[in-house]
């Protein structure tokens, strides 16, 4: 009589169980739509996450950002910067230097940026200088967008970062006075950080928000109703959650097309040559400058 009345339980628990899962797949088809929806109501491309890439360990969503601007890029710059994927062979040759070999060329890469960056600030640069740095930028870029595509999840590994930028904030001071921004620069560099530093600092209190409402989803339930809610609650949660980061890294792309809008291609090279390696955090870049402009403001009103 047990076995029967356990069997009939369990069958109940499974049937139970299959209309959940058909729940559930329901709620990720319907985030799934709502991300393509946003991607395609924003005129921009899908985001980095579309392509198949998620955060990079290591690195910042800022910097993520910098990883992936291929992937957000209009029509117009893609064609200005044109960046074919490489053949399935030559794709296997990539990723068989591995993590020490792309190391090595991510070295190299910058080095040569490096050196022609002091090249161009030692005297006025001539159009031909210019150009060569043109094409080492690129060179940088695509590499960038290679490792963080072909080596995904490596890419902190392969260009050496050992902690997040967030951890050094005077190292963003000295990249913004490597800038040497000029007036009209500063003023726009002012409007820029004030916007995106209240869009970022609004997002993570979204986040604690959900994080909050999600803490005790660790606690286990003793019920199959209870666990279905749990679930229910978890994938909700996972959805603002990643409906968030959605937003984040939007934030950023569009403070970083007017950021770059507004450099000379001598100061965008700067930029990248003293974020090292590579990967300026323009969130990072936006506090320091509003840090710097509140200091000034107060010298001022003394």
């Amino acid at each position: 009589m047990n076995t029967v009345v356990e069997l009939a339980t369990a069958r109940a628990e499974r049937a139970l169980l299959s209309q959940q899962a058909a729940v559930l797949d329901g709620i990720l088809g319907v985030r799934d739509f709502y991300i393509h929806a946003l991607s395609e109501g924003s005129g921009l491309p899908a985001p980095s996450r579309g392509c198949g890439s998620s955060l990079e360990p290591g690195l910042t969503p800022g910097q993520h950002t910098i990883v992936h601007c291929y992937c957000y890029a209009s029509p117009e710059d893609r064609r200005a910067w044109p960046l074919p994927p490489l053949s399935p062979p030559d794709r296997a040759a990539f990723v068989a230097l591995g993590v020490q070999g792309l190391a090595r060329r991510w070295e190299e890469v910058m080095g040569r940026l490096a050196g022609l960056v002091e090249e161009c600030d030692a005297c006025p640069p001539t159009r031909e200088a210019l150009e060569v740095l043109k094409e080492a930028m690129s060179d940088g870029r695509t590499l960038c967008w290679r490792v963080g595509h072909y080596l995904p999840g490596r890419f902190a590994e392969v260009t050496g970062i050992t902690c997040s930028a967030l951890a050094a904030p005077a190292h963003w001071d000295s990249v913004l006075d490597a800038l040497q921004l000029q007036p009209w620069q500063a003023e726009r560099m002012t409007a820029l950080s004030a916007r995106l530093t209240a869009d970022l600092h609004a997002l993570r209190r979204e986040r604690l928000q959900v994080l909050a409402s999600a803490g005790g989803f660790g606690v286990p339930f003793p019920g199959l109703h209870d666990a279905a809610a749990k679930a229910l609650g978890v994938y909700d949660s996972a959805w603002a959650l990643e409906g968030l980061v959605e937003r984040e890294l939007r934030a950023y792309v569009a403070a970083a097309q007017v950021f770059f809008d507004m450099l000379e291609y001598l100061q965008c090279s700067r930029l990248f040559v003293h974020s090292r390696p590579f990967l300026p955090d323009l969130g990072c870049l936006a506090e320091a400058w509003s840090r710097r402009a509140s200091a000034v403001a107060l010298v001022e009103e003394q």
